[in-house]
């Protein structure tokens, strides 16, 4: 699976994360149970690598002449922050203490929970931006020793805090939202 050829039109990722299976070295397992997780950039390299980890599954069991049975799970999908909330943020952050780099846009490859929220929000009307606070860590993401600096927190908070300012300190909607 993880041969899966890479696709031109951006990224993708494959995760066996759970693979139980056999008795012995030497012998084909009568069964196996795995657990794997597809992620592309975009909703079509999403599905694109989700049906070739489908194909790579069928194919292998068609070799071996034994049943295969896959069951859904959940998916991940992608949201795009509004570019004009995203200014604000940016504006707060320029005032917050400890904030020594500020990156406008890019695109965002993680965080599917935050992206089911933020599209279920835009799809009511509202806004919705992404804002990541650069803290290091001490190993990547979906790591057993993922943790990360604590001291990044009162800087979060202070950006947040500076965005809600901004957005109702007028007691209205402030220029760079309106539409």
């Amino acid at each position: 699976m993880h041969a899966i050829s890479p696709h031109s039109g951006g990224a993708t990722r494959v995760n066996v994360g759970v693979l139980n299976a056999g008795e012995g070295r030497n012998v084909v397992p009568p069964n196996a149970h795995m657990k794997i997780e597809t992620r592309g950039e975009s909703a079509e390299l999403a599905a694109y690598v989700y049906a070739k980890a489908k194909e790579v599954i069928y194919g292998a069991a068609q070799m071996y002449d034994v049943d295969v049975s896959i069951s859904k799970q959940g998916e991940t999908i992608t949201a795009e922050s509004d570019r004009k909330l995203a200014a604000l943020i940016m504006s707060a952050a320029e005032g917050a203490e400890g904030v020594t780099l500020r990156e406008e846009y890019r695109s965002m490859a993680g965080s599917d929970d935050a992206c089911w929220l933020m599209r279920r929000v835009q799809e009511h009307g509202g806004l919705a931006a992404y804002v990541g606070i650069g803290a290091s860590t001490a190993a990547g993401h979906h790591n057993n020793r993922f943790d990360f600096d604590e001291e990044a927190m009162p800087i979060a908070l202070e950006v947040l805090l500076n965005s809600a300012t901004l957005l109702n300190g007028t007691g209205g909607t402030p220029a760079v939202l309106d539409n």
